[in-house]
């Protein structure tokens, strides 16, 4: 049996792999879509008022990791991986 935690993790963690990991309908899952993609590719910006990848990838991990520590009943901030260093960054 589970802890009221583990369920809480289980219920974030089977969308976020729903979503990141699995192939959905019509759509390619958000790891296949960046399969192979260079960080010179992920910092392309399309347009004025967009977003490059590298910033909706950094979202996307920040927000994961501030459910993870919510889960966790931990009172520390979530990092924003990947802004310094590390991932695509280091392969500038």
């Amino acid at each position: 049996m589970s802890t009221p935690a583990q369920q809480i993790a289980h219920d974030i963690a089977r969308p976020l792999h729903h979503y990141f990991a699995e192939r959905h309908g019509a759509f390619l899952n958000f790891a296949a879509a960046t399969d192979g993609l260079t960080a010179e590719q992920a910092l392309q910006v399309p347009r004025e008022k967009f977003n490059s990848i590298w910033r909706v990838v950094n979202h996307v991990c920040f927000w994961v990791e501030a459910a993870a520590l919510v889960v966790q009943d931990s009172d520390a901030n979530p990092q924003t991986p990947g802004l310094q260093t590390g991932g695509w960054y280091d392969e500038r």
